[in-house]
């Protein structure tokens, strides 16, 4: 900021900066505890997280999980590797649903939609993406990629717990509510 606006008050600067940052981190907040309500009230998460509160009207439950999810997460790495290994999730994210995407788009007797594609498409998007993850592990600072996994691990430990559950309401053909 010296070099390219040296008239511009490096504390007003800084305080732009923490007003966006903070306002990024409510929004992602927010969303993520409406995620894991909405998961919760659809089996897919333990259903006490789907709980509302009475007089709030907030799923208060989702949001206090989310905080003992995040305390340590925030305690344990710096802004950047937080950042890293969202990006990181993200990336797998990306990738599974790629995949997902060019599994169905070959499945003998896979009805056509509205919107179609080239099975190429999701191939190539699965491909850049597991690119785009093994340049970060294999290069940089071995934390951020370490978390991302920490974190992995714990969602498929909560997959892992409730799988029975779902396959149980999927059996009974009340997989929606």
């Amino acid at each position: 900021m010296s070099r390219a606006a040296p008239a511009f008050p490096p504390i007003v600067f800084t305080a732009i900066t923490l007003f966006a940052v903070a306002n990024t981190a409510l929004v992602n907040y927010v969303t993520a505890s409406r995620l894991i309500y909405g998961m919760a009230r659809q089996g897919l998460l333990p259903e006490s997280l789907g709980n509302i509160h009475a007089r709030t009207r907030t799923p208060h439950l989702a949001v206090g999980c989310l905080l003992v999810i995040l305390a340590p997460l925030i305690a344990l790495g710096s802004i950047g590797q937080l950042a890293s290994a969202t990006v990181l999730m993200l990336l797998v994210v990306f990738t599974i649903v790629n995949g997902a995407l060019f599994l169905l788009k070959r499945r003998a007797g896979e009805p056509q939609g509205r919107f179609e594609i080239p099975t190429i498409i999701p191939a190539l998007g699965a491909m850049v993406c597991l690119a785009l993850i093994a340049v970060r592990v294999s290069t940089g600072d071995w934390r951020a990629p370490a978390l991302a996994g920490a974190m992995l691990l714990g969602i498929l430990g909560i997959y892992t717990i409730m799988r029975p559950k779902l396959d149980v309401r999927l059996s009974n053909g009340s997989a929606s509510r």
